[in-house]
């Protein structure tokens, strides 16, 4: 952006944060630290890539696109939090 505007604005980047743990999070990468495969967020980027192109195709005001986009992470937590739970709850029954 500075490159094309000469100037920078201290907010700029908070913008992508929301789109940047969204991506994250959908590739299976733990948000308090873990490791992931290149793959799986080459997946997610792309996704949210072919989201993001019809919301500017539809239109969407940018409103509501950030609320597509956390009540996506919020599911996708919610999701990833039962699974865990899920899982740790199948190896005490065992």
């Amino acid at each position: 952006m500075v490159a094309r505007v000469n100037s920078a604005r201290v907010g700029f980047g908070g913008t992508y944060l929301l789109q940047a743990l969204l991506v994250v999070v959908l590739a299976g990468f733990d948000p308090f630290g873990g490791r992931g495969k290149f793959s799986n967020l080459l997946l997610a980027v792309i996704m949210l890539q072919v989201l993001q192109t019809g919301f500017t195709i539809l239109n969407f005001s940018p409103f509501v696109k950030n609320l597509a986009w956390g009540s996506a992470l919020i599911i996708v937590m919610v999701i990833s939090r039962a699974l865990e739970l899920r899982a740790k709850h199948t190896q005490k029954v065992k």
